[in-house]
């Protein structure tokens, strides 16, 4: 594969050309291709020699031909060459298309007949060459969809390739068997193609010159020499003719055999690019019918041309324009029927779902009435469980931290709550076991908190004071058995009874102490239904200033008190480290540990009881 190249850039071309156009010629074994850009004048971007038809498509590709333009084989081409008539001008295409039907064999389809102008010379008339193609249609190069193939004749391509010099010019293939000869004289113009089986190069040569000077002798102009080139084909072309075509594309060599090769291929590409529309029409042979594509419009036209087609047509539109609106409205209700079906449901969920949303919103915007949920707990706590907190909140419900004597008194608490009505999802979050008791949390959800409490014990039919001390003791003295003096005076007191032993005991109100020198004398100014002998009296600590924690304890006098009195002492220690929680740390441990003993103090005092 031989090639030669040069390359440009530029603006494309003038209007109705291609800016990028090649020719192929098929002469002997090889392909000949041209390639011209036409950007601000023509330019030769590559001359190629090829060995395949394959090879064709990937150097258009390489190059982004816009236009194939392929030479017909010779053999399959006819060419006629008429004067065009004086004073032809505006309507020259039309007159070319006529005299291309009326002198061209009727066996020639119209897409592969063609007329146009060839380049004047001086002292030349007005020509028009006529070209037809009769031979079987090749397969495609290229893929039209990109690429556009179109066709043309050697007659075609050595006209334009002349550019007007010279009065004669012929192009001839012993391979091929067949010579185009034209001739341009001062009054008459001739086109041929010969189709001549010689037996060998010297016959062939000697048919071509029969032939030329036939045809020169008869436009009257003086016949070329035709002289058989070493690449085996005849190009006999004016000595101008080089000139004139390098002169107006760049790039294209001063060599008679580069002419040889790519004479014809390049004469091919210049009819595509050149400026004039007639000369441009001597490319438009295609190889096979084109297929007219209707627009819509054209398409909906022809098929209503039809009478029957028509009249269907017009019983359909009657038939919608009366039945539409009834359809319409049909479909319209069937719609709403089926949207319809189970709206009275909708309805009544709708008018609960508003009753159950006033419902919600009259309960959040309600107050809790906290004493009476406060008084119903309590209640609800049986003796010997003793609470450190107790929390009510909306949003968090209720929450009890405290302790009690055994385990089984929180059960019995977590059931009491259950059973109040007032609560839900009662559970005990933390129950610890040790020796001064069980420490638990418990927490609720309040769910009715408006309802009468059920299963709440009775503190007015049984006070508390009698269901520490017994039968006998009330809130405000303290019971028959239990004595209040201490010393021989035997002052008297007020019962421990009425303080909250759950929680913390109030100091008593009055203490008093014995008047007169015996140990075991003094009188009853108090009052009290009885007196015990002081060694019966129990100890009471010294009571510590506000704020202060309680004073240290020893063990006898923890062993020498009663239950009331340890319950309190050992209530005054647990308390005071959550109240007081920056207390140091020794304070803190015996603290812990009185109140551990106060624990044990208790419970041998109710077990003596």
């Amino acid at each position: 594969m031989s090639q030669m190249a040069v390359k440009t850039e530029g603006t494309p071309g003038p209007t109705g050309a291609p800016a990028v156009v090649a020719a192929v010629h098929y002469q002997g074994d090889r392909w000949r291709l041209v390639i011209l850009a036409n950007r601000n004048g023509l330019t030769l971007e590559q001359a190629v020699s090829l060995d395949t038809a394959g090879q064709v498509l990937p150097v258009l590709k390489q190059h982004k031909v816009e236009r194939l333009v392929r030479v017909a084989p010779m053999r399959e081409t006819v060419a006629r060459c008429n004067p065009i008539p004086a004073g032809v001008n505006g309507e020259l295409a039309s007159v070319l298309a006529l005299m291309a039907e009326a002198q061209l064999p009727e066996t020639i389809p119209a897409h592969r007949r063609t007329a146009g102008g060839v380049p004047e010379g001086e002292g030349q008339a007005r020509a028009a060459l006529l070209i037809g193609w009769k031979g079987e249609a090749p397969e495609s190069l290229v893929d039209e969809e990109e690429i556009e193939e179109s066709w043309t004749t050697p007659a075609a391509a050595l006209a334009v390739l002349r550019q007007g010099k010279g009065q004669s010019a012929v192009y001839a293939d012993p391979e091929e068997g067949a010579v185009s000869v034209l001739a341009f004289g001062p009054s008459k113009s001739l086109a041929r193609v010969l189709v001549e089986d010689a037996p060998n190069s010297t016959a062939f040569v000697r048919t071509v010159l029969g032939v030329v000077g036939e045809t020169c002798s008869a436009a009257s102009v003086a016949a070329p020499q035709t002289a058989l080139s070493p690449s085996g084909v005849i190009l006999a072309v004016d000595s101008g003719v080089i000139g004139a075509v390098r002169s107006i594309v760049s790039g294209v060599p001063d060599q008679r055999s580069w002419f040889e090769q790519y004479g014809l291929a390049l004469g091919a590409a210049l009819a595509a690019v050149s400026k004039d529309p007639i000369a441009r029409s001597l490319t438009a042979l295609r190889a096979s019918a084109p297929v007219r594509r209707e627009s819509p419009p054209e398409r909906v036209a022809n098929w209503l041309s039809h009478r029957k087609r028509a009249w269907g047509v017009v019983a359909a539109s009657v038939a919608l324009l009366l039945l539409g609106p009834w359809v319409i409205a049909s479909a319209r209700l069937m719609v709403l029927n089926a949207k319809a079906v189970g709206l009275g449901d909708k309805n009544r969920e709708r008018l609960e779902s508003a009753r159950r949303s006033a419902l919600y919103q009259q309960l959040e915007v309600s107050r809790w009435p906290m004493t009476k949920l406060l008084a119903d707990v309590s209640a609800a706590i049986p003796v010997g469980v003793t609470t450190d907190s107790i929390r009510l909140s909306t949003d968090q419900g209720l929450s009890v931290q405290g302790s009690a004597e055994n385990a089984e008194l929180v059960n019995t608490m977590q059931a009491n709550l259950n059973a109040t009505k007032l609560l839900s999802n009662v559970k005990l979050n933390r129950v610890d076991s040790g020796g001064s008791g069980v420490q638990f949390d418990l927490t609720a959800d309040v769910v009715n908190p408006h309802v009468k409490a059920a299963g709440l014990e009775d503190y007015a039919a049984k006070p508390l004071a009698v269901r520490l001390y017994g039968e006998g003791a009330s809130n405000t003295a303290l019971p028959r058995n239990t004595g209040s003096s201490s010393g021989g005076g035997g002052g008297s007191r007020e019962s421990s009874a009425s303080r909250d032993t759950r929680s913390a005991s109030r100091p008593p109100e009055r203490s008093e102490r014995g008047g007169g020198g015996g140990g075991n004398g003094g009188g009853d100014r108090g009052g009290d239904r009885g007196a015990s002998r002081p060694s019966e009296a129990p100890s009471r600590p010294a009571a510590a200033a506000p704020g202060e924690a309680p004073p240290p304890l020893t063990d006898a006098e923890i062993e020498k008190m009663d239950r009331t009195t340890a319950m309190r002492e050992w209530a005054n220690r647990r308390t005071y480290p959550q109240k007081n929680p920056a207390i140091d740390a020794t304070t803190k441990s015996r603290l812990a540990e009185e109140a551990r003993k106060l624990q044990e103090q208790m419970n041998k005092a109710g077990a003596a009881r």
